[in-house]
């Protein structure tokens, strides 16, 4: 039987048929960013009749190995990172409604070939699923100035405005694309539905875990650069970067890399040092004037320039088993210490120093802060901005809690929720990542809710500023509180300028 193969603008694809659906991997949206390109915008393909073998995944920007996370992060090797992967039901004009996701990884890893992003459950509801790849460290992050910071963004939003001329021919309606992602890919979806530049190219947005993630400021953004290039030897300059052979400059990234990811960084002056030593990501958006205006959170205040829903939530326990084993040697007065960094009053304190007693350790308390003042605040925050700005607005929490960790250690942690988001419980690495006593029944449920989000629908009641109703995705799923102990120690840690005080303390 012959390839499936579909006329777009910039080319014949040829695909592969799947079990109800037709996939197209690594597809190329922007010219490949080699050589003198490396650290410029990406460059938009020209129209073509050239066909595009589009049956393996494309090459992957990902800058770590295999394995250094919970997700497995495949990376294709290859000249062009800037490939998009299409899962369709219906390639032709069938008017199906669009899912773009936007892989994670701190903005250093990731990969659009992980086994957790397939897309054929997605098409055989009739959806059609693409994922991106884009630039990431100092080639989709390093601001240059001049207007030549956010890479990674643009990039972004050249695969958004390649789906919008070409999706039609693959199925897709492109009135009716939804964005998402998770982690570092959820940071990007906020800040892509804040900034102009991306303004028609979808109607809604689900955002898992994005961290609330402060943008680097222009003058932080310069003193990094500049760190940056010195290390090098080179000056601030695209042509200069890019003339450094690809090698060496992937010695030096490390030295750019939280110190959660095992070393010490070079550059200690990002945000200054968060809690506990986990300094926050070097390579991450910068306010520009341009793609990122201003902090996401505050733009969602005022109303968002793009978008017309929202999706938002994150996991009960984020990055408590990694936070909490490196917490253990602290004594209760580092740890209440390190409390009063997050902006906790007396009050806030002894609430977490209780809760770190119930589960018989300190350190749990601690890392339960960090989580709630990382991940769950955030998202009430961004609920109840987005909501009380007119946003329809759909809040989660996942806490179904695996026990993959080991016997007697049962946590939601960061990224276990995107098996059950995408249906692929049996895809490679779910049993070791997520536990194999993970319910399908859940991820019906999880993934029927997107499904009917992407469709335009709603998931489940909305979320008010007056009825902060929030799905609690469990064993047994139901709406409620998601029980962030302490939203109102927000407005203390102002000094971050990550967000508009909430409206509501949950």
């Amino acid at each position: 039987m012959a390839e499936p193969t579909v006329k777009v603008r910039t080319g014949r694809l040829i695909g592969n048929e799947g079990d109800g659906y037709v996939e197209f991997l690594g597809v190329p949206y922007a010219r490949a960013p080699i050589g003198p390109a490396a650290f410029e915008a990406p460059e938009p393909l020209p129209g073509s009749d050239e066909a595009i073998d589009c049956r393996r995944y494309g090459a992957a920007a990902h800058r770590r190995g295999p394995g250094g996370g919970l997700i497995p992060e495949p990376a294709p090797s290859g000249d062009n990172p800037l490939n998009l992967n299409v899962w369709t039901p219906s390639p032709g004009p069938a008017h199906l409604p669009v899912f773009v996701w936007i892989h994670g990884g701190g903005f250093t890893g990731g990969s659009n070939a992980s086994p957790w992003y397939h897309g054929g459950n997605f098409a055989r509801r009739g959806v059609v699923a693409v994922g991106i790849n884009y630039r990431l460290g100092p080639e989709g992050w390093l601001d240059l100035g001049d207007g030549n910071a956010n890479r990674g963004l643009w990039d972004q939003i050249t695969a958004l405005r390649w789906i919008q001329e070409n999706i039609a021919a693959l199925g897709g309606d492109p009135a009716r694309v939804t964005i998402g992602g998770q982690s570092a890919g959820a940071t990007s979806c906020l800040a892509l539905l804040a900034g102009t530049p991306a303004r028609g190219l979808f109607r809604a947005t689900a955002a898992q875990s994005s961290g609330g993630m402060i943008p680097a400021g222009p003058d932080e953004a310069r003193r990094m650069a500049e760190h940056y290039a010195a290390a090098l030897g080179v000056g601030l300059d695209p042509a200069a970067l890019a003339g450094v052979a690809a090698d060496r400059r992937a010695a030096v990234e490390p030295d750019y890399l939280p110190s959660s990811a095992g070393r010490r960084p070079a550059w200690e002056g990002v945000d200054g040092a968060s809690a506990f030593g986990h300094e926050t990501l070097t390579w991450r958006p910068t306010i520009d004037g341009r793609v990122v205006e201003d902090d996401a959170y505050r733009r969602a205040a005022s109303g968002f320039v793009n978008g017309e829903a929202l999706l938002v939530g994150c996991t009960s326990e984020e990055f408590n088993s990694a936070l909490a084993p490196a917490s253990t040697a602290m004594s209760e007065a580092e740890v209440v210490a390190a409390m009063r960094t997050l902006g906790l009053d007396d009050s806030g304190v002894a609430a977490y120093l209780r809760l770190g007693r119930e589960r018989g350790s300190l350190a749990w308390g601690i890392a339960q802060a960090y989580t709630d003042w990382r991940f769950r605040i955030p998202a009430g925050v961004m609920a109840a901005a987005s909501a009380g700005s007119g946003t329809a607005v759909y809040r989660y929490e996942f806490r179904f809690a695996s026990r993959a960790l080991g016997p007697g250690v049962a946590q939601a942690r960061h990224s276990s929720d995107i098996p059950f988001v995408w249906d692929n419980l049996t895809a490679a690495g779910v049993a070791e990542g997520v536990g194999t006593d993970a319910p399908q029944n859940l991820a019906d449920q999880m993934h029927r809710a997107w499904v009917r989000f992407i469709e335009g629908d709603e998931p489940w009641p909305r979320y008010e500023p007056t009825t902060p109703r929030t799905m609690i995705f469990d064993a047994g799923s139901a709406l409620g509180d998601p029980g962030a102990t302490l939203a109102t120690w927000w407005g203390a840690s102002q000094g971050s300028a990550r967000s508009p005080q909430p409206a509501e303390t949950t």
